[in-house]
């Protein structure tokens, strides 16, 4: 009786350590059927927390409700971000270009 009580303690604080250091949580996150097939190259997170993806489709952003796509003028191949004005930059086969958040929060 003993050994199954030791047993149950090292197993509830087990479970109740991993909580206090937290797991990772998934959410399953739906995407609209015309970006749905899209390769994706490269994901970076912007400043403002937005999700930017690099994909066969061009450049999809996502802020946890709506996801935008950009057209490109080829394949984005890599994203990063300057740290110094958190300016994001769009590495492409054909160039670089800066990607620019207008007034309505869509990149162009």
């Amino acid at each position: 009786m003993r050994n199954s009580l030791i047993i149950a303690s090292v197993i509830l604080s087990h479970f109740g350590f991993a909580q206090q250091s937290g797991l990772p949580y998934f959410n399953e996150v739906s995407v609209p059927a015309d970006i749905a097939d899209s390769r994706i190259n490269s994901i970076i997170q912007a400043e403002d927390g937005t999700m930017i993806f690099g994909s066969s489709s061009g450049i999809l952003s996502y802020d946890g409700l709506i996801w935008n796509l950009t057209p490109t003028p080829s394949t984005p191949t890599c994203l990063w971000i300057n740290d110094l004005n958190g300016a994001v930059y769009i590495g492409m086969e054909n160039g670089v270009a800066e990607l620019i958040d207008s007034d309505t929060s869509f990149y162009k």
